[in-house]
């Protein structure tokens, strides 16, 4: 569980990776907007790159939790599959600057522990798309003729496409609704 402080940190450090990059992203600046000095940040985080893995383990943690609640309900697998991506759509779009970190890891390379926990997150992310997918196979939602995970990385691969674009551009087209479009899309050429 994080400090309050620690919150604040991870907060202010989103923010600052949105503003000014991962090159802006040092502990002199996270310190001057955080408003305590640069041993104060080291009291609460050892390493630039522990912040930045704090920051994707919480993302990996909610995206687990949602994928839970949905995989123990009684949806069926285009419910879930809806349901999961809008609440992450959502939280892209209340908080863009999210965006800049979670779909940033090539600016991750030389950092092992910040690559693993992107892999970690990525690969969880597909096996629940896969669970889905094979649910609506098992109760003939879904046609049975496309493999499950080629439709996993076909739909995880254009939510991504449609964030980046998205902030790309501005930010300037509500990104819930696209997504929802994206996910009615897959929904009719996948339903049986």
């Amino acid at each position: 569980m994080l400090s309050e402080r620690q919150q604040e940190i991870i907060e202010k450090s989103v923010d600052l990776i949105a503003e000014k990059g991962i090159q802006g992203f040092t502990i002199k600046n996270i310190s001057k907007i955080v408003g305590i000095s640069e041993a104060g940040i080291y009291y609460h985080f050892e390493s630039k790159t522990e912040i930045i893995l704090t920051i994707l383990t919480s993302f990996h943690a909610e995206s687990q939790t949602n994928f839970e609640n949905l995989n123990n309900n009684k949806k069926d697998s285009f419910e879930k599959i809806t349901a999961f991506f809008s609440a992450m759509l959502n939280i892209f779009e209340l908080k863009p600057s999210v965006v800049s970190v979670i779909f940033s890891e090539e600016i991750f390379q030389n950092e092992p522990a910040l690559v693993e926990e992107v892999k970690i997150t990525m690969n969880s992310n597909q096996e629940y798309i896969v669970r889905f997918i094979n649910q609506g196979k098992e109760s003939n939602l879904i046609r049975m003729d496309i493999d499950s995970e080629f439709l996993s990385l076909f739909i995880l691969g254009a939510i991504r496409l449609l964030v980046k674009n998205w902030k790309n551009n501005g930010m300037n087209f509500s990104l819930k609704d696209k997504g929802n479009q994206l996910i009615m899309s897959f929904i009719e050429m996948t339903k049986r």
